[in-house]
């Protein structure tokens, strides 16, 4: 039944569309495109001897586990494009069959739905350059809107929470996450180390059986966060360099255990860790503190809302502190794992061309670290493990992850 649904949306979604051909990184090459089965079945009727030809070719079924909406996947072509992208970067399906011909993925990619208590929540992956532009270069910040769209359109479904079940405090909790995400009356690092502290305590307050506390907890540390009493805190918090130094290394280079299908990252991934000597086996910080500590410096003062922008769009999009984790540490210790890789990642970028690095080239290093981090499941395992392995829940390592660079 055709209509019209409430949906609750960042500002920025009011404007995207896909600009398509003119994508300097087609969401149609280095991803492995799934298919659901109501598109293989149509796919399975279609009649027009060239697109006969690419889906005998290129489509297949999964051999081990299928659901409906991982029931098959296009095959990528050797150049890591998919099988229907033409010359001129367009889908040769949608060309000629028209938009209700793409599966699931293709039609509603970059946008993901989470469902809260029968709410839907729409918001997008900045792994699309053009989401990336919209959300992280608004120097207002990320705002909320609620609109309207039809209710019988298709949508790509990610998490669907009856927060009764999930937690008491589940709405302090999110709204406090994303207020103090968005504070400019402290920097990036202190905001996030305000929340290091505050999570740590709430999973004290839940394993001591005191769970219906933490609207308590979150209102005393939302009335310090408005008293700034939180500065001189978080400035006694440690600074370990060479232990952060080292651990971001072994996780970025991490990343070489796994093929980079992604040019665009793999250009700036190989860059990064030639300017910063990542590419041996001891991670000395020392040579490069200067730089480090200048880039710093200009992310902080001229780059601080586009780093609040992609934390506020990645809590938002993934129901930050509620995405499926054990406790609140370990989500927050994700969280601040990408923000302080994409950091280093940046600033060995603008080390090896200083004076060409600007905004768009740091857009660049987070959007093409989000085409190929945020969607690679296994290696996000890979970095949770390691962080766990090095006791990263703890606000002394988180804070030595998040200071110094």
């Amino acid at each position: 039944m055709s209509g019209k649904r409430s949906i609750l949306i960042p500002e920025y979604m009011q404007t995207f569309a896909c600009i398509g051909g003119d994508c300097e990184d087609t969401c149609c090459s280095a991803f492995q495109i799934d298919l659901d089965k109501r598109t293989f079945d149509l796919y399975k009727k279609i009649e027009d001897p060239d697109l006969r030809f690419i889906i005998s070719r290129s489509v297949k079924q999964f051999t081990d586990i299928q659901t409906d909406n991982k029931y098959a996947f296009i095959e990528k072509q050797s150049d890591n494009r998919c099988a229907f992208l033409t010359s001129e970067n367009l889908c040769k399906m949608q060309q000629l069959k028209g938009t209700d011909a793409l599966g699931l993925i293709c039609h509603t990619y970059p946008r993901l739905v989470n469902v809260v208590d029968g709410t839907p929540e729409q918001s997008a992956s900045i792994s699309c350059p053009e989401v990336a532009r919209l959300a992280l270069l608004n120097k207002e910040g990320i705002r909320f809107v609620e609109t309207e769209i039809d209710a019988d359109e298709r949508h790509n479904y990610g998490f669907d929470i009856d927060t009764s079940k999930k937690s008491s405090a589940f709405w302090e909790v999110r709204l406090f996450s994303l207020n103090t995400l968005q504070d400019r009356q402290y920097t990036v690092v202190e905001r996030l180390l305000i929340l290091a502290m505050y999570f740590q305590k709430a999973d004290e307050t839940v394993q001591a059986g005191q769970a219906d506390s933490i609207p308590s907890l979150t209102e005393k540390y939302d009335h310090l966060c408005q008293t700034g009493a939180f500065q001189s805190l978080v400035q006694k918090l440690p600074i370990n360099l060479e232990w952060k130094y080292s651990l971001l290394a072994k996780l970025l280079l991490g990343r070489e255990n796994f093929p980079i299908a992604n040019q665009r990252f793999h250009e700036r991934f190989y860059k990064a860790i030639d300017a910063l000597g990542l590419n041996g086996h001891s991670y000395e910080s020392q040579p490069y503190i200067t730089e480090l500590t200048k880039w710093e410096t200009i992310f902080t003062e001229k780059y601080e809302y586009i780093f609040e922008n992609y934390l506020v769009n990645q809590a938002f999009r993934t129901l930050f502190p509620f995405r499926g984790y054990s406790n609140f540490s370990e989500e927050f210790m994700m969280l601040a794992i990408h923000y302080a890789a994409i950091r280093l990642l940046a600033t060995g970028v603008a080390c090896t061309a200083p004076n060409q690095f600007d905004e768009h080239e740091l857009l660049s290093c987070m959007q093409s670290y989000s085409k190929e981090i945020d969607h690679h499941a296994v290696y996000l395992k890979y970095m949770f493990d390691t962080l766990k392995l090095n006791d990263c829940t703890s606000t002394a390592k988180l804070s030595a992850i998040l200071k110094g660079i």
